[in-house]
């Protein structure tokens, strides 16, 4: 069985950590968890929810990403009360 890892270097893609296909869908290889132990590979994650309520980034500033949004969501409710009219 040829693990993933070996024909996405093949094809020049995204570098996955080693791994399988299990029945349950991708299992990781004692290098797979080897590579991510040591952060040669990761898997790519990406935010599939609603892009206002993605996590706090490190980089921004928790109190004022909070009261940003919760002006916008008194601005909002505001606006679709005059709207809905």
């Amino acid at each position: 069985m040829a693990s993933v890892s070996a024909v996405e270097e093949d094809t020049g893609s995204r570098q996955l950590p080693d791994c399988i296909q299990g029945q349950n869908g991708l299992v990781l290889t004692d290098l797979g968890r080897m590579q991510i132990i040591n952060g040669l590979r990761r898997f790519e994650i990406e935010y599939q929810g609603d892009p206002e309520l993605q996590p706090i980034r490190s980089y921004e500033n928790a109190g004022l990403v909070r009261l940003m949004f919760w002006v916008a969501s008194l601005v909002n409710q505001r606006v679709r009360i005059h709207l809905s009219v």
